[in-house]
């Protein structure tokens, strides 16, 4: 497809957008193209916005469309994307959301309650035949305005599929949503406005609610199940059951750090991608690669933090606080051989267990030369670019996700083909967490990053910020004047006096988009949704610390 590029000036602003044409006809050939468009191309959700208006965009200029419908056909185009992964989700699991607006007002018997109509099924507007007919199918049905019961359903896990109702507007606001979370979702629009007594296509809806087909490999596992499931498995006990009962000091200590705290973001990931290629039934086969991805990273924490000279980490003393630097160095090491004793003793093919191994391997070798640049600075702290911020997290943080990541998949069957976006969605989605991760510490009331004069986002966006308060605030920070810890909280002052923190999130929100375009390369429905979702919950905004 050619000159897939669509200039943003061709998009209206959302408050201007139009009605849809008033003709049934036109709507339906729109669909088509979109439908033949998204065949071609074999497009596969979720699709970024900016995606969806790309193509739209294209659809427009080929078909010769007015400029001001691309938010309809972007609409269309997801609407293609997703309708066979619609149509594979069990009546019971789907959501239809209904706008008030249908409802006769003059003549409507239904009862309002906290989150909207109940249906009295009077049979005095088109609510009570669709409403019948989703109640007859077995969907849940909402009658209610906005998106933000929607927006608790999505993070509450009830629903799997959304087909909403709505203006234009409503869905170009709601949509976003659902594709942050990965929940394939229908919209279709109301074709006049008004907020009451609008209409739709009821026969189109009708159609777009009854279709089913097989499932397919787009069902994403239950991520609260996995999610407690890997924390079952780093429980002292279930450590004992997987690992047999510790051999003397070293064991007990590498076991006790293991089963304390710690979100476990990184098993996590590699038992999600497993059972989103292998079936949620094979949970357990990757019980031991879990404890392997989570003994490396546990050994990289003891590490780091004597390193760092931290001497707390999840609300107590770090291992070498109360053991000492040698034996916290010793368990750390023990730590990473384990791990690889583990991936070295599953029972997996040969060539199946290279690959892991290897990419174990060089996941260690990433994250040490990222340590390394970090002790560097530490030795002789200098300008930080964003340049060098950036390279750091990708082999530290990058190279952490990419392991977790790739061992789930490999595991699960994945080829190079599969692999290979998997790396870059591993490196920018690892500078994006860090970034989210540099805010949350700056927020915290005392210590942190800045005041030990570790690399940081906000180090680096106050060495290259043009900001004579930023300026004037480094120079004070570099001769920790009046001492180390004003001296940091000044710069961070000045920094989100700047804007600063912003700009901070904006770089965040850049390399979750770089990370949703690595994905854009995967052929496989459910694992695209599935890292979706979990970019997600890793990355929440941060609030910049009050000054």
């Amino acid at each position: 497809m050619a000159d897939l590029h669509l200039p943003a000036t061709e998009v209206p602003p959302e408050a201007a957008l139009p009605l849809p044409p008033d003709d049934p006809a036109t709507l339906a050939q729109w669909r088509r193209w979109a439908e033949a468009h998204v065949a071609r191309e074999r497009l596969l959700p979720p699709l970024s916005r900016d995606e969806l208006l790309t193509h739209a965009g294209w659809l427009v200029r080929h078909h010769g469309l007015p400029p001001e419908h691309t938010p309809l056909v972007a609409l269309f185009v997801s609407n293609a994307v997703w309708r066979d992964v619609v149509a594979a989700v069990p009546f019971d699991r789907r959501l239809l959301l209904l706008p008030l607006c249908l409802s006769d007002r003059a003549v409507c018997r239904g009862e309002r309650d906290e989150v909207g109509l109940i249906c009295a099924h009077c049979g005095a507007c088109v609510l009570d035949r669709i409403v019948r007919e989703a109640h007859r199918l077995g969907m849940v049905t909402l009658i209610a305005e906005g998106a933000t019961v929607v927006r608790m359903l999505l993070t509450d896990g009830k629903i799997d599929a959304v087909i909403g109702v709505g203006c234009l507007d409503t869905l170009t606001r709601l949509f976003p949503d659902l594709s942050r979370h990965a929940i394939p979702g229908i919209g279709v629009p109301l074709l006049t406005t008004g907020c009451q007594d609008t209409r739709l296509e009821v026969e189109s809806l009708l159609q777009l609610m009854r279709e089913q087909a097989p499932e397919s490999g787009a069902r994403l596992p239950d991520l609260d199940t996995l999610e407690r499931t890997v924390r079952e498995w780093m429980t002292p006990e279930a450590l004992t059951a997987a690992l047999g009962a510790p051999a003397g000091q070293v064991e007990r200590l590498g076991r006790h750090w293991l089963a304390t705290g710690g979100k476990r973001w990184r098993p996590l990931l590699t038992v999600a991608v497993h059972a989103v290629l292998h079936g949620e039934a094979a949970v357990g086969e990757t019980r031991l690669t879990a404890l392997a991805v989570e003994s490396l990273h546990k050994a990289s924490l003891i590490h780091d933090d004597i390193e760092d000279g931290d001497t707390e980490r999840y609300g107590q003393p770090t291992l070498h606080a109360f053991q000492g630097i040698p034996v916290a160095i010793n368990v750390g090491d023990f730590l990473i051989g384990e791990g690889y004793r583990l991936l070295l003793g599953l029972p997996v093919e040969a060539a199946t267990k290279i690959r892991m191994l290897q990419t174990a391997a060089e996941g260690h070798h990433a994250l040490c030369q990222g340590q390394g640049e970090e002790l560097a600075f530490a030795a002789q702290p200098a300008p930080l670019t964003l340049a060098t911020f950036i390279r750091l997290c990708e082999r530290k943080t990058g190279a952490a996700f990419e392991v977790a990541i790739l061992l789930g998949a490999i595991q699960g069957g994945a080829g190079e083909e599969t692999c290979a976006p998997l790396r870059r969605f591993s490196r920018a989605l690892g500078v994006a967490y860090q970034i989210r991760d540099d805010l949350a510490d700056a927020a915290r009331p005392a210590g942190g990053d800045l005041e030990a004069n570790r690399p940081s986002v906000l180090l680096a966006l106050a060495c290259e910020s043009e900001d004579p308060r930023v300026a004037t605030a480094l120079q004070a920070f570099w001769r920790h004047d009046p001492d180390p810890a004003a001296a940091a909280r000044g710069l961070a002052c000045a920094l989100r006096a700047a804007g600063q923190f912003e700009r901070a999130e904006q770089l965040a929100a850049h390399h979750l988009h770089a990370a949703e375009r690595a994905l854009s390369e995967l052929h496989h429905v459910g694992l695209k949704r599935l890292l979706r979702r979990m970019a997600t919950r890793l990355l929440e905004p941060v609030v910049p610390p009050r000054s």
